[in-house]
């Protein structure tokens, strides 16, 4: 096996290209390389084949994106493709307890022909319920810009620097008005501006 196959058998289990480089001992530049050819990632909208209803406090998520997202965190991506690479989607799928469908459109969502990243959470803007429970008890539901306490129609879980972890550090309470009005255009014009920022410095930018 040639070294480009190796680095691209890694990536179908799902280690990320730094740990690729670290693993196989070369530059992350040829790692990057020999998987450039996939097209981009189609992360930052819900697939065509399964739209539902959009949930925007759950971060660019819908009915059908939830269930496939929430299976991500439980089995993580290096599980999910070493499954699907060995038994195929039906038996993929009893082994993970999920409906065909959901791991279907998991796979839709992140390139059908292609292994899910190893880094596939961070690349997309969700943040699963046990996260978004531990930020519900950090800012009981207040706004962290605005203090306006949030209802469900209203809360919005703002990732604050993406693609980033997906953990509470990484998450703020915003009302729908302030991350609409007040955050979102700073993020439309320039995202670099939010890189690597955590709960702590956001809190210092918003006030």
């Amino acid at each position: 096996m040639n070294r480009q196959d190796l680095i691209k058998e890694y990536a179908d289990y799902g280690f990320t290209e730094s740990e690729i480089a670290e693993e196989l001992n070369i530059d992350p530049i040829l790692v990057n390389s020999a998987l450039m050819q996939y097209p981009p990632l189609r992360t930052e909208t819900p697939a065509k084949s399964i739209s539902a209803r959009y949930h925007p406090q759950y971060a660019h998520a819908t009915d059908k994106t939830i269930e496939f997202y929430e299976l991500l965190c439980e089995y993580g991506p290096r599980k999910i493709n070493r499954y699907w690479k060995v038994y195929g989607l039906s038996a993929a799928a009893k082994v993970l307890d999920c409906d065909p469908q959901t791991l279907f459109a998991l796979k839709i969502h992140y390139g059908y022909h292609r292994p899910l990243p190893g880094n596939a959470l961070e690349l997309a803007l969700y943040f699963p319920e046990e996260v978004r429970k531990q930020v519900d008890e950090r800012d009981q539901r207040v706004c962290v810009r605005c203090n306006k306490a949030a209802s469900d129609d209203d809360i919005r879980y703002h990732k604050i620097s993406h693609p980033g972890p997906v953990n509470m550090d990484n998450c703020a309470t915003l009302c729908k008005r302030c991350r609409s009005k007040h955050v979102n255009p700073f993020v439309v014009k320039n995202r670099k501006m939010f890189k690597d920022m955590r709960f702590l410095g956001f809190l210092e930018w918003v006030g």
